[in-house]
């Protein structure tokens, strides 16, 4: 039987109250004011050095056992919003747009030439931005031809397109997403965020609650019923009770998944959104912290009674597999190399990683030049590699396999982190058996925090100041058996 909102409501608190924040407060686990950071990419994408094309690619070799995902960034958008910490712009015209597209036509064939590849062999395929879809039906084709041409999908699992509320509803939008559609896209992640019309106003959204049904209906109506809504919650004007409501209404639009996101006030990527200003001039606008886990349960909960659970993935709650970004877990998860296209992509190749440029002029600049537009990265140490196998599978889906961790890194992953895993075991954080270490209830609940133990302390989001000096302070480090 379905609770109702103050009830779902008290027992959220009450489920909150057994994890025992204060404690893991004094443990030095989180920080001291409750600091949040996404653990999305180790090491943090905001702390590389300059890098350029040459040293990214160098030592490269093209072999048939290269594995890639692949990832296209659309920088435009109808609207910027207010909490958005990605490159994206706002209201630009259509022919800034077609010399945008041209450059990332071109930055194929220089990718192409730089792999020695006649296609790009995709596992998993994302398109995001920005807002991906933010492109006149023309543009949109033309992307997707040009785009899945150069792309040989014979073991492309699946090929996610990140989509707007607004650009998908109407005729114009059905015609979009039957383009989708054609060109191979099988699954959609719409940004939904909220369905309150007040708070979407506040953060600058394009649509309104409203919307959100007929963009639903008319995916299904162009043959996409593999859907995902993004949701965001902690955002100030937010109340557990209007989240509440705003998750039993997700879960009555019968969607394959959605995916919960904690709001970002600290920059975690290359364009600092506005959210962190105002956090700074009036943190009383933000919900209390003790609500913004409250917050969280509730989304645990209402998804669990309505048979959706995030078990294949952190945050994701899906009826099955088959909601889950193959994109993001072979990424994060497998760590497969990175081939990223357009502004500000991450890409990653035989261990180190390079960020593209942000600055729109300078990627085209660049890309006429006959240069892929690296600005940053890093290539990654000993230290690095043993670290990220950790963060990146932990974050993602909760769990380390030792095999894999053993077979990506040459050592057991019990032994490199033997003082931190038996510590976090201690106090209910983690839990192993033969083959896996995982995350507690109360570990996952907390699951940024949990990676973040693993971090070397120059990639520690938060000072060492931000910390009570407890056992599990993150800048407790044992010294690993490895050099660089």
């Amino acid at each position: 039987m379905k609770m109702n909102v103050s009830d779902l409501v008290q027992q959220a608190r009450e489920n909150v109250g057994r994890l025992d924040i204060n404690e893991l407060r004094q443990l030095g686990f989180i920080p001291r004011d409750g600091g949040y950071f996404p653990a999305v990419l180790y090491p943090p994408v905001t702390m590389y050095p300059p890098m350029g094309e040459d040293e990214f690619f160098r030592g490269y070799e093209a072999s048939t056992l290269n594995r890639f995902v692949v990832y296209a960034h659309i920088p435009f958008c109808a609207k910027r919003c207010r909490f958005c910490h990605f490159v994206s712009f706002e209201g630009r015209p259509a022919n800034e747009k077609d010399t945008y597209l041209d450059c990332i036509d071109t930055e194929m064939n220089l990718y192409l030439r730089r792999l020695n590849l006649e296609k790009i062999h995709a596992e998993a395929i994302n398109i995001g931005g920005g807002t991906a879809t933010c492109l006149s039906p023309r543009q949109l084709e033309r992307f997707l031809d040009s785009f899945t041409s150069r792309i040989d999908f014979e073991s492309c699992e699946q090929f996610t397109y990140d989509v707007d509320v607004s650009t998908i509803i109407g005729n114009v939008g059905l015609e979009r997403l039957k383009l989708l559609h054609t060109y191979g896209v099988d699954r959609i992640t719409i940004g939904v965020q909220l369905l309150d019309d007040g708070i979407l106003k506040d953060m600058n959204r394009a649509n309104r609650g409203d919307d959100v049904a007929e963009a639903i209906s008319n995916a299904r109506n162009a043959g996409i019923d593999n859907i995902c809504i993004d949701l965001i919650y902690g955002y100030p004007g937010q109340t557990p009770e209007n989240w509440a409501d705003t998750m039993n209404r997700v879960v009555e639009l019968d969607i394959e998944s959605f995916q919960l996101y904690r709001l970002r006030v600290k920059p975690h990527n290359q364009m600092p959104g506005q959210i962190a200003d105002r956090y700074l001039q009036s943190p009383g606008d933000f919900p209390q912290l003790e609500d913004v886990y409250v917050m969280k349960e509730l989304g645990v909960m209402i998804a669990n009674s309505a048979g959706m659970y995030d078990d294949y993935c952190t945050g994701m709650f899906s009826k099955s597999r088959r909601g889950v970004s193959e994109y993001i877990k072979k990424k994060f998860c497998r760590l497969y190399d990175v081939v990223g296209l357009g502004l500000s992509a991450n890409n990653s190749l035989n261990g180190t990683i390079g960020i593209k440029t942000q600055d729109i002029k300078a990627y085209c600049d660049s890309i006429n030049r006959g240069q892929i537009p690296l600005s940053k990265g890093k290539r990654c140490t000993t230290d690095d590699l043993l670290r990220r196998s950790v963060v990146g599978p932990l974050r993602n889906q909760f769990f380390v396999d030792k095999s894999f961790y053993k077979e990506n890194t040459g050592l057991y992953v019990s032994d490199i982190f033997s003082n931190k895993i038996d510590a976090l075991k201690a106090h209910g954080i983690m839990t192993e058996d033969n083959s896996k270490l995982f995350l507690t209830r109360r570990g996952h609940f907390f699951v940024d925090a949990s990676c973040i133990q693993f971090y070397h302390p120059d990639f520690i989001p938060f000072p060492e100041s931000s910390y009570a000096d407890g056992i599990l302070t993150p800048y407790n480090q044992e010294v690993l058996p490895v050099e660089g």
